[in-house]
């Protein structure tokens, strides 16, 4: 049986993230080596993983080895600002996209990488999203009632399981709305 994951904001090769996102990494071989180990203990052949942006800062050869050391068939379902021309050719298994609708328990889904993108009046209205589940923050976006950062500096440098963030909205406070 397969699972869905989640995961955003890797920025593999990208030096300066271990700075600005204060990362528990010396350079980038170390950060890039543990994160595509965590990803293979959690992500299994079968599994699905919808990334929501900002993969890598790499030349297209070394993202594309990167890509295919991960484990799973992976969606590009929410293009970030940082996926350039070689991101968006990786082979994924649909085409990349800004945004995407998923269906997961008889409840949408809303996938993008910035939480703050409006979705339209009709598929507000055709799909009556559940949760938004988007990228970019880095950790730092703050609680609202229906939306979660999947990026790997929220989730110990991992994809995480859809039921683990549907579980975590469930029971989180709305304190703070964005």
């Amino acid at each position: 049986m397969s699972d869905i994951y989640f995961s955003s904001d890797h920025h593999f090769y990208h030096h300066n993230i271990i700075k600005y996102c204060n990362r528990p990494f010396h350079n980038v071989d170390e950060m890039n080596s543990a994160m595509i180990t965590k990803w293979n203990e959690v992500v299994k052949p079968n599994d699905f993983v919808y990334y929501l942006g900002d993969f890598a800062f790499a030349k297209p050869e070394q993202m594309q080895a990167i890509f295919s050391s991960l484990n799973g068939t992976k969606i590009l379902a929410g293009i970030g600002n940082h996926d350039n021309g070689a991101v968006k050719r990786l082979s994924w298994s649909s085409p990349p996209t800004k945004f995407a609708n998923l269906l997961f328990k008889e409840e949408w889904h809303y996938l993008s990488h910035y939480p703050t993108d409006i979705i339209s009046e009709a598929d507000t209205k055709k799909f009556k999203h559940k949760y938004y589940f988007h990228g970019h923050c880095h950790g730092t976006g703050g609680i609202h009632k229906n939306k979660i950062d999947v990026g790997v500096d929220c989730w110990g440098y991992s994809p995480i399981i859809i039921e683990q963030l549907i579980q975590t909205m469930k029971e989180r406070p709305l304190a703070t709305i964005l």
